[in-house]
């Protein structure tokens, strides 16, 4: 794995995972003594921007590594799987909740 592609992903990977959380926690966890405030907190509207604007650049560098990194490697017995065992499901599982979240119109499935 280049140097680029290592940097890139971790920098994606967090600023994904920071700016979910932040917003997570903005939107869910915070209350406001405003009855008509939108937002619990200011930056609640750039925290979801950051989150949907980085979280299709980081499933699209996932592929690349998917295809430079874990392709050419399938079939040996190399050690430290587990860790991309657990980094592939991970993504797998937030990649179809947030396309997931799109779709469904549902409160009760929400």
């Amino acid at each position: 794995m280049t140097r680029w592609k290592k940097y890139s992903f971790s920098a994606l990977a967090m600023t994904v995972s920071l700016s979910g959380g932040a917003y997570g926690w903005m939107k869910y966890l915070l209350t406001t003594d405003d009855p008509f405030a939108v937002v619990n907190h200011p930056l609640q509207p750039l925290m979801l921007h950051l989150h949907v604007a980085s979280a299709p650049a980081f499933l699209v560098l996932f592929g690349i590594l998917l295809d430079s990194h874990v392709a050419e490697r399938i079939g040996r017995d190399l050690p430290n799987r587990g860790s991309g065992l657990l980094s592939f499901g991970t993504i797998l599982v937030m990649s179809v909740s947030g396309y997931a979240l799109q779709i469904v119109t549902g409160d009760r499935a929400r």
